[in-house]
Parts: structure tokens; C-alpha cells; sequence
């Protein structure tokens, strides 16, 4: 059968240039999964749409066109908070902010067009599935990785995402993808059955997640403190102060807190000479566990960490990022950018922070194991839960006061979700901005405090779950159904396959 009789009749008769714009109008209609509109059904639309379209009945070249226009589709409406950035100081930076959004979505847009693209040259929808799927996983790994907005991560607050308990964020998006597959191959033998499928796929992201198991009367209490200082004020010196006594008033706030988290960077100190802050910080929390963000100097690097402060306010722990952003924290090639005076945007004008050693356990007194991390950490499935001893908690610090207060914040509180569920261990969420939260173990909100406002969030320890299969496993089935697949399509007589 010919490329032009496979091709469904209505698309073969629209101009190339139209059927480009129409795969793009797919992705924008998925886009809309991501917050700030947080609708996950579109999704499953945009995507069961474009697989309509059988782009891998198209030629390699314009198959690979039209997976890069479905990339562009979602990731530009996606990612557009992330010129915000690059307005905190506009005379400085703001030349780049259109440069940022268009290579960022335009190179995520290059790893969904390299599967279609091979899709086509085999002709084949299975092919193309196990080929997205890889590319995902490829998206998170390659250039040090960039995961955010996941389709399926859009469902942290619904049914869907629970199965990544099970098998992870990998696994679950081909099983995304695949189960749309048959939706749209079904349609023209059996639209009733597709559309059976179709809306199997769209109730999993509508149906509310449960809830994890209700925190014990004992349990510690904790609390996230959320100054509000925005990035382009954080470091005035004349709010500082302000900023300051908000932290400390919440921190010593009625009812006494059990455990106090700080924001990420949030010291105006360097913490090798905040001792005396130190000690008024430790006061203030009368006594209990306080860990608090900072930058810290050691042999001449500088590292973005997250202290725990004793009782007396020495630092009785301390934990270092290891996850940099590049081109925030760490310029590629820093020395070669540094001499036509171009930085990274959180480095102040330094070479950028140093790396630290990796995932990392704190015992912090009358909670337990806790794993802090920092920031964009939070966005790596990699990053938590690969420790020795499992955590109780994970510590989630963070200034999202970066990515203004429209879609990047909340998409960013989804990463700290999906890591709760994946892992089946609660998580407290400090956030400059917002939004601070105590999120429980099946990746539910419990209590938060909304963006733009001051203030501090509290609520009891809840439970943490048995280990989940998929901090046992990691990634192991993932690979299992990728190879399960590839070979069975392989093995398939060659007619068969041609038609899935």
C-alpha cells in the first residue's frame, strides 16, 4: 500500500503547510494539561488526536516535521513562564528571555520529532509509541535532563498518576501512549470500541486520587515558611530585614511546630558567617529542628544548601545540591561565557555553584530520616528515594519566586507530587513565593499556603506507605515492556506489523 493511500483521505488532501499547523493545534490542545489551566483530560485529547493523524504513514522527513510541531505545540504554551526569569533584571537579561522559550521548547520539540520520524521509516504506530516512550526517558537523562511537564505528570491529582507507584513515570507514559494507540486504530473498524478506549484513558484523569492514610494524633507537626519576597526585591537592602522577621516571626508562630523548613536560599548570610543569625534562628524555634537554605563557601567553591540548625543554632547537619540548573546555577563552559560577561542567572556574577555528592539522609530529631532537597532536584524521579535507608520524610526546599506567579510555580509543585506517589513517602514544601505544602504519600495536598501570600503552613506528619514497586524497581519494568514490545513487533510477520 502506498504512503498516499495509507494516509487518511481528508489529511492527504490538505496542503503540507496546513497539516504542520493542525499537528500543532494537537499539541497546544495537550498543553493545556500543564497548570496554569491544569486540565490532564487534554491530554489524553491532543494526544488520541495526533496519533489520529497516523504520522507514521507519512515520509521520514515530514513525519519528523510534524512530531517536532506537535513538540512545539505543547512545550511553547507550556514553558512560557520561562522568560520570567530573565525579567528580574531586564536590562541585564531580558534580551534573552525570547531566545530561552524558543530554544527550550523548539530542542524538548526535537525529542518527540526523532521518534515519529523513526516511526515513519518503519511504518508503523507501535514503533512510533516505543519510540516516544524512549525519547521521554531520553528528555530526562540527556544534558543532564529536563522531565518537567510529562503528560502524565499532569495527573498527580488524579487516578492516573497513582500507577507510577507501581511502575514509574516511564512505564506509565507508553502505557499512555499505547492505549491511545489502539484508541485511534480501533476507529475505523469499530468507533464505538475507540471511543470505549478513548474514554477508559480520559476517566483516569478525571477521577480524584485517594487520599494516603490520616496522620496519627502524636504526630510531629510540621511547618513550611513562605516569606513572599519576590526575586527582584529578595536581596534589597532595605527588605531584607523585612523578609527576615517574617521568617523568624513564622518560625516561632503558636502552636510550636515539631520541625520548621526555610526556603531555599533564604539566609542573607553566607552560612559559614551566619552564626549569630544561626543562634537567633534557634531561639525562635525554642528548641526544634529547623532547617534552613542558604549559600555556603567551602576551599573556594560556593554550594546552595540546606542546613539543619541544633539546638544552640550550630549546624548540627548540612546538605548540599547536587542537581544544578544549567545556565541558572552553572554556566556551561563558564570560564569561555564569564569573559563576554555572560552568567548564569542565580550566580550573581560568580562562575556558579559547585555540585554537591548526591541524594543524601538528615536524622532530624523527633521525626525520623528525611531527605532534603533542593529545588529543581524535585523535578528528577532519579533523585529520591536512592538512598540506603528509606526516608520518612522528604524536605522539599525551594524559591520558585523565579518563575513568576502564573503557570511555572504550579507546575513545579506537581514535580513535588509525582516524587511523593512514586515513592510513597510524604513531603514538606518550603517555597519563597508559594506554594508552600504538606503533601501526603499518595501525592495528595493536605494544607498549603497560596502563591503571593506570607506566611508559614503547618499540619502533622502523615504516614508514609510500604515501599512502592517503583523504589524497589526503578525503571525495570519500563525497559521490560520496551524490549517485551520490540521484540514481539520483530517477530510479527512483516505484513502485520506494517499494519499494527
Amino acid at each position: 500500500m502506498s504512503l498516499q493511500a495509507a494516509t487518511p483521505e481528508w489529511l492527504s488532501g490538505l496542503r503540507p503547510r496546513t497539516q504542520w499547523w493542525l499537528v500543532v493545534f494537537c499539541g497546544a490542545i495537550a498543553s493545556l494539561a500543564n497548570p496554569p489551566f491544569g486540565l490532564p483530560v487534554t491530554a489524553v485529547l491532543g494526544t488520541f488526536l495526533f496519533l489520529m493523524l497516523s504520522p507514521w504513514r507519512q515520509t521520514v522527513r515530514r513525519a519528523f516535521w510534524h512530531g517536532w510541531g506537535f513538540g512545539i505545540g505543547y512545550f511553547v504554551p507550556t514553558f512560557h513562564w520561562i522568560v520570567e526569569p530573565f525579567l528580574v533584571e531586564p536590562l541585564r537579561h531580558g534580551w534573552m528571555a525570547p531566545f530561552a522559550i524558543l530554544m527550550l521548547s523548539g530542542g524538548l520539540a526535537l525529542f518527540w520529532a526523532l521518534p515519529v520520524a523513526i516511526g515513519a521509516w518503519r511504518q508503523s504506530g507501535i514503533v512510533t509509541v516505543l519510540a516516544m516512550a524512549l525519547a521521554e526517558f531520553a528528555r530526562a537523562h540527556v544534558f543532564t535532563g529536563f522531565p518537567w511537564a510529562m503528560m502524565v505528570t499532569t495527573s498527580v491529582d488524579y487516578l492516573l498518576y497513582q500507577g507510577a507507584a507501581w511502575i514509574g513515570p516511564f512505564a506509565l507514559t507508553l502505557l499512555f501512549w499505547a492505549v491511545l494507540l489502539l484508541a485511534s486504530l480501533l476507529w475505523k473498524r469499530s468507533p464505538s470500541a475507540s471511543i470505549a478506549v478513548f474514554g477508559a484513558m480520559a476517566m483516569l484523569t478525571v477521577i480524584p486520587a485517594p487520599k494516603g492514610p490520616a496522620p496519627e494524633e502524636n504526630a510531629p507537626l510540621l511547618r513550611a515558611v513562605q516569606p513572599n519576597a519576590a526575586q527582584a526585591e529578595k536581596w534589597d537592602p532595605d527588605k531584607i530585614p523585612i523578609f527576615l522577621a517574617r521568617k523568624l516571626d513564622s518560625t516561632s508562630a503558636a502552636p510550636a511546630a515539631d520541625f520548621i523548613l526555610w526556603p531555599e536560599i533564604s539566609l542573607p548570610h553566607a552560612l559559614e558567617r551566619a552564626g549569630p543569625l544561626l543562634e537567633v534562628v534557634a531561639a525562635r524555634a525554642a528548641g526544634k529542628p529547623v532547617m534552613v537554605g542558604a549559600q555556603r563557601w567551602e576551599s573556594g567553591e560556593l554550594y546552595n544548601s540546606l542546613a539543619l540548625l541544633s539546638e544552640d543554632g550550630a549546624i548540627a547537619d548540612n546538605y548540599d545540591k547536587a542537581h544544578l540548573v544549567p545556565f541558572g546555577e552553572y554556566m556551561p563552559l563558564a570560564r569561555t561565557f564569564a569573559r563576554w560577561g555572560v552568567f548564569g542567572l542565580a550566580t550573581d556574577g560568580q562562575l556558579g555553584f559547585s555540585a554537591g555528592t548526591g541524594a543524601y539522609l538528615i536524622d532530624v530529631p523527633g521525626v525520623g530520616l528525611v531527605q532534603p532537597l533542593l529545588c529543581y532536584e524535585s523535578v528528577f524521579p532519579d533523585n529520591v528515594g536512592n538512598t540506603l535507608e528509606r526516608p520518612r520524610l522528604i524536605a522539599l526546599s525551594t524559591n520558585d519566586a523565579w518563575f513568576g506567579q502564573y503557570g511555572g510555580p504550579r507546575q513545579h509543585l506537581q514535580q513535588a507530587q509525582a516524587r511523593a506517589i512514586e515513592q510513597g513517602v510524604p513531603v514538606l514544601r518550603s517555597a519563597n513565593t508559594g506554594v508552600s505544602a504538606v503533601i501526603d504519600a499518595r501525592g495528595q495536598i493536605l494544607a498549603s499556603l497560596a502563591l503571593g501570600e506570607e506566611g508559614h503552613v503547618d499540619h502533622l506528619l502523615p504516614p508514609v506507605l510500604p515501599a512502592t514497586p517503583y523504589s524497589r524497581w526503578r525503571d525495570a519494568v519500563f525497559f521490560l515492556l520496551v524490549a517485551s514490545a520490540a521484540i514481539l513487533h520483530l517477530l510479527a510477520p512483516r505484513r502485520l506489523a506494517s499494519r499494527d
